[in-house]
């Protein structure tokens, strides 16, 4: 070898210039190795350097070897680390003949500017490589400003059965159709609808009562057809990402068809002996108008002290004091509500008809062992009772928290087995209290404490007790029921909490009894149960904690903090009224 010289190849494309290309971590450059006086029968080997230092990636040939008249040309793509504006090149060449090396030459080292190319050069190199149309144009501009985004993408979501999504919506419809909107909506109507009638007496309350129950028996389960159903239906795409089918029942249609379980538990029935069909056909019948209401919503808002309120002002109306020295509403007159005076006098005497405190208490235990603490409830004395609800309920609700967090990463799978477990336990266990007043005392108790509500939303209990103008209650007979529980020192929690518990805690319900979960192994439906049902999840957890103080999201270590956990909420409360500065 004579000589050894590096160069820079010229590009033959104009875009591309001759100044190398610019990654993010470094530089791709194109040089020309060109030896004077080799021979034809040895060949090469090289050694490099940039800057004075050894490269971690050695440049790669292009290519054979092309000869000159006595000069012989290698190219070489170069992947220089860094990103400076200037290379010093150097490169010594061993030439060898068999095993042999018979010289080595190094060439004069060369600086080199390198600067970022534009746009077209990046395209230029990369469809050089084959790589434009796998990389793309837009990551291109990313990697010549440093910087590449990375898009992470759910996998196909989940879904159930359609019987268990029309149950789902169908769920949503009957919370939008019995909400206390539609309820004072339709007793304005039924109120005013005979101008002539006159409302004395009793004749007000009995009115009011007549109206409320034909409004349960009507919405509690929708036509497909309705207004609420066609709402639900379009809160549905939002949350599954696609339409329901919901057709409204023909004459021949299973009426039963938004009820998944119900197919499963008369077929057991219709099983007893032959002579007992007339009963099973009834039975039948009379279990197909089930009504989609739960008790829980009754119980949360009695814990939140709604009928509590309604029974201390009719106590007042009747001029009795409360027992005890003190009683905070003996000193308020009672003449701001003189308008209300038939509709509290027929609800005074209406008093024995209604449902007590105490029969309500004893549903309540038997449906979710739920106690009420009070003087009305000391003799209580259930004969059955779901001693494990709040257990087997807590934990559907913390296995749901742990699966959001996993469902929020899109890095990883979230399994939903645990939650399809902890749905098939508290299934199964509901199911063991659907006896007794399971069918009436729910119905019974929504409508008489709808009724409850209407009074204490009426203007002249906002001006007899003077609750806080102020406070953006969602609904109208909140503020009154604030109001008497801070005169009462009964609680400190708004009653707001009280009844979003109410409210998603029958969703959640109504969703696991109703829902064909006995036989279902496939995880994938519970993970769509999980999604579709978050927001009502979530608000129910995050209501408990301001109720109670018990975070429902956290694993509880060990027995001890399990069993605080799943303490009856009216402990909770009791303890929280009771301690230091809770008014």
């Amino acid at each position: 070898m004579k000589s050894v010289r590096i160069s820079r190849i010229n590009q033959t494309d104009p875009a591309e210039g001759n100044e190398g290309t610019a990654f993010a971590e470094g530089h791709l450059i194109r040089i020309r190795v060109t030896i004077a006086g080799a021979e034809k029968d040895q060949h090469h080997t090289f050694e490099w350097q940039a800057d004075g230092r050894h490269p971690i990636r050695t440049p790669s040939q292009i290519g054979k070897a092309t000869v000159e008249g006595d000069q012989l040309h290698y190219d070489f793509d170069w992947h220089v680390e860094g990103m400076s504006d200037q290379y010093e090149f150097l490169t010594r060449v061993f030439a060898w003949r068999g095993k042999e090396c018979v010289s080595d030459t190094a060439s004069a080292p060369v600086r080199l500017a390198v600067r970022k190319p534009t746009l077209s050069s990046d395209r230029a190199v990369a469809k050089m490589h084959g790589i434009g149309r796998m990389l793309g144009a837009t990551l291109l501009d990313r990697l010549a400003e440093g910087s590449i985004p990375i898009a992470m993408k759910r996998s196909a979501t989940s879904t159930g059965s359609p019987a268990d999504e029309t149950l789902w919506v169908q769920i949503l419809a009957t919370t939008r159709a019995t909400s206390f909107q539609r309820f004072a909506e339709s007793m304005g109507e039924c109120l005013c609808k005979d101008r002539d009638m006159v409302l004395s007496g009793t004749r007000a309350y009995e009115t009011l009562r007549d109206c409320a129950r034909d409004f349960m028996k009507e919405r509690c389960v929708l036509p497909a057809d309705s207004d609420e159903a066609a709402a639900a239906a379009a809160d549905a795409i939002t949350r599954l990402g696609r339409s329901v089918a919901l057709v409204p029942p023909s004459p021949t249609s299973d009426p039963n068809a938004s009820f998944p379980n119900i197919s499963s538990v008369t077929g057991r029935i219709s099983q007893v002996p032959s002579n007992v069909e007339a009963f099973v056909e009834c039975w039948d019948s009379n279990w197909r108008r089930l009504c989609l209401v739960e008790l829980i919503w009754s119980y949360w808002h009695e814990e939140g002290m709604l009928v509590q309120s309604l029974k201390a002002i009719s106590r007042r109306f009747q001029n009795r004091r409360l027992a005890g020295p003190r009683d905070p509403l003996a000193n308020l007159e009672i003449d701001p509500l003189r308008p209300l005076t038939n509709v509290l006098w027929g609800y005074v005497g209406d008093e024995v008809h209604r449902l007590s405190v105490l029969r309500r208490a004893h549903e309540y235990e038997h449906h979710y062992g739920l106690a009420i603490e009070g003087a009305a409830t000391a003799a209580l004395r259930p004969a059955d009772r779901r001693s494990r609800f709040l257990e087997y309920f807590h934990n559907l609700l913390n296995a749901c928290a742990q699966f959001f967090v996993r469902d929020d990463d899109n890095t990883v799978h979230a399994d939903g087995f645990p939650v399809l477990n902890a749905i098939r336990a508290l299934h199964f266990l509901i199911a063991e209290g659907a006896h007794n007043q399971f069918g009436d005392l729910p119905e019974t108790a929504r409508y008489e404490m709808l009724i409850e509500q209407w009074i204490m939303a009426r203007p002249e209990m906002r001006d007899f007790l003077r609750g806080r103008t102020m406070v953006p209650y969602p609904e109208p007979w909140m503020d009154t029921v604030d109001a008497m529980k801070s005169l009462q020192g009964w609680s400190d929690a708004s009653v707001i909490y009280f009844h979003d518990l109410g409210v998603f805690g029958e969703q959640i319900l109504l969703s696991v009894r109703h829902g064909a979960w006995a036989t279902q192994t496939n995880p994938a439906v519970a993970v769509a149960w999980a999604r579709f049902w978050r927001q009502e999840l979530q608000g129910y957890m995050h209501a408990y904690r301001a109720v109670t103080g018990v975070d429902l999201s956290v694993d509880q270590v060990g027995m001890r903090a399990a069993r605080e956990r799943d303490l009856p909420p009216s402990v909770h409360l009791r303890r929280r009224l009771a301690a230091p500065g809770a008014f």
